[in-house]
């Protein structure tokens, strides 16, 4: 098979210039694309747990740990027990992370502009939708 007809080089290598993209215009703000997208979940969802956090991100709870303490040493978010579990810890957006939410959002459209804007609008649409069922 062409390397270049292999789904896996085809995905790594968009995935790779998308992220690198992300994390230099991220970079001002003192965010990775991972920890943007904990934060995207928390404005969206409210309180989370890690455990929840990982399963909307497709990723280990266990993988975020190490995320999690970095953006609450940034004072980006906050643990705390549950108070009606309390084997259970909830995670929350701080409001210094709130207040990053405006900019950095305008960040992720202008990022999505960037290379969505090299298809025409239909095959943009069914791209989303194609890598949506992809990791579903």
């Amino acid at each position: 098979m062409e390397l270049h007809q292999c789904l896996n080089f085809l995905l790594s290598v968009s995935q790779h210039q998308v992220h690198q993209h992300l994390a230099d215009e991220l970079a001002p703000y003192e965010l990775t694309p991972t920890q943007y997208g904990i934060l995207n979940t928390l404005w969206t969802h409210g309180e989370l747990t890690p455990k929840e956090i990982g399963s909307f991100l497709h990723l280990k709870a266990s993988s975020i740990s190490t995320v999690l303490d970095k953006m609450q040493k940034q004072q980006l978010i906050e643990r705390q027990v549950d108070p009606s579990n309390r084997r259970t810890i909830l995670v929350t957006a701080t409001e210094k992370a709130k207040a990053l939410q405006p900019d950095v959002e305008q960040v992720i459209q202008k990022m999505n502009h960037h290379f969505l804007n090299k298809l025409e609008a239909d095959e943009a649409e069914k791209l989303i939708a194609t890598l949506q069922k992809l990791i579903q």
